[in-house]
């Protein structure tokens, strides 16, 4: 399938396609990532999971990066917040490591444009010092522009390295995210660092941990756990700082991006360094955000997310308000207008929660974004009900009523059940003809992951796999 249409069917308006969406190994990298992402949408986790476990392992950091925050969302969505939690530090932990390298000649010169994208649009104004991105915070207006390589401007290259920095001071260290991805998914599985006391996080630790050891049922993220037991530490390091500290495998990755022929990461089946991607390119500026912007956003408001579900309401706040302040575009806008509303439902604040949910609305409607529409309308139908009088009420649960039904037509399962519930929940004359849709559309999603996945779902608080 074309990067166009799984580009259209991630992030646009693009209808379900007649035949299935796959991620095969041989696909190009970045295919594979929006491939992902639009299986997890379907519900298809198990099969997401398998191509974002092997682009954790690129040797592009934002590559890596971006599919460890996927597969944090899918955690996330089947109840599995501790899980998520550590692979959005591991993501964070990758851009990190990766604003601190400097700009070598393979990765500047390369042409930018249709051509060199892969047919990827490219804000002409992110190259050269031209503005990118003019958002509104707190009604004024931020603009930013990004300069040079740490070649052409040092004091740069330090801005760029000094706030994912202070990105991951802000984090829990628990899963210690720098330890790259084997660790994490290790940690994560391990039921030594769960604490008693800890509630979800510690069902989430306990429950995944009960699959790791047999490879034959559990997943690849199991195999990694077990295969880097006694394995040594070299699986484990970070794509970027694995690729300085072997400058044979740095050329060769370099050599690839400035060719264009794709390379096989050794010790793995990924493949990474084409030249639709040099690595690293942080100046580069994607319409839908899979940039070093869009994939710090992706990971603050993760990490904010999985905060708030541990009840942690102070960091989620801090985090989103990062997100907020370094990526002002489309995408970012809607997932922190999500966030921003559950934090506000959380600490008891249900009027304030629906500024954020109808700004991520709005903005998702804007862009055309179909898949974010949906989820927009739901957590604004929440918000409305939350908030509002009877009238609100009635008028949210139209709104559920509506996402649920366009869900339906996208085929969006892992949003038809959520809809469904919240439609039940809030009343609807139907409720329990939608109660039944959403188990009946949970249970068919809960076929598709992987053991460990289905036991975080079941004993999560946030999933309702029982009867009712």
């Amino acid at each position: 399938m074309e990067e166009q249409t799984l580009r259209a069917l991630a992030f646009g308006d693009h209808p379900p396609p007649p035949e299935p969406v796959t991620a095969p190994r041989s696909a190009a990298p970045w295919d594979r990532l929006l491939a992902a992402v639009v299986l997890g949408a379907q519900g298809r986790y198990a099969a997401a999971s398998t191509a974002l476990t092997d682009l954790r392992r690129s040797r592009d950091p934002l590559l890596a990066s971006l599919a460890a925050t996927t597969l944090a969302s899918h955690r996330r969505q089947l109840g599995g917040h501790t899980a998520a939690r550590a692979l959005d530090g591991e993501a964070l932990a990758l851009l990190t490591a990766t604003s601190a390298l400097p700009l070598g000649p393979s990765s500047r010169g390369v042409p930018v444009g249709p051509s060199s994208r892969g047919g990827r649009p490219v804000d002409p104004s992110s190259r050269g010092g031209g503005p990118v991105g003019p958002s509104s915070q707190g009604g004024r207006s931020v603009g930013r522009r990004l300069s040079g390589g740490a070649a052409d401007n040092p004091a740069a290259a330090n801005s760029r390295a000094a706030a994912p920095a202070a990105d991951l001071a802000a984090v829990d260290r628990g899963a210690n995210p720098a330890a790259g991805p084997a660790a994490v998914d290790r940690a994560v599985t391990d039921p030594a660092a769960a604490n008693p006391a800890a509630g979800p996080a510690a069902v989430d630790r306990a429950a995944t941990n009960r699959a790791a050891t047999n490879p034959a049922v559990s997943g690849p993220v199991a195999v990694d756990v077990v295969a880097d037991r006694g394995a040594g530490r070299a699986a484990a390091e970070p794509a970027a700082a694995r690729a300085a500290a072997d400058p044979a495998a740095a050329n060769l990755a370099r050599s690839a991006s400035v060719s264009g022929k794709p390379t096989l990461d050794p010790g793995t089946s990924t493949i990474s360094g084409t030249a639709n991607h040099p690595t690293p390119d942080l100046d580069y500026s994607d319409p839908d955000g899979l940039d070093y912007r869009g994939a710090r956003a992706d990971a603050l408001l993760g990490l904010a997310a999985d905060n708030l579900a541990l009840g942690r309401i102070a960091a989620a706040r801090r985090l989103a308000a990062r997100a907020a302040a370094g990526d002002g575009r489309w995408r970012a806008t809607v997932r922190a207008g999500w966030v921003g509303a559950e934090i506000e439902l959380a600490a008891g604040r249900p009027a304030e929660a629906v500024a954020p949910a109808r700004r991520a609305a709005e903005t998702a409607r804007e862009r055309g974004a179909r898949r974010h529409v949906v989820k927009s309308d739901i957590v604004l139908g929440v918000a409305l009900s939350a908030a509002g009088d009877a009238g609100d009420r009635e008028a949210a649960l139209k709104l559920v009523e509506s996402a649920l039904a366009e869900a339906e037509k996208c085929e969006l399962h892992s949003l038809i059940w959520v809809a469904a519930r919240v439609a039940a929940d809030l009343g609807a004359q139907h409720a329990e003809k939608y109660r039944f849709r959403g188990q009946e559309v949970l249970h068919a999603v809960l076929r598709r992951v992987d053991p460990c996945v289905m036991r975080i779902a079941h004993d999560s608080p946030w999933v309702p796999t029982g009867s009712g």
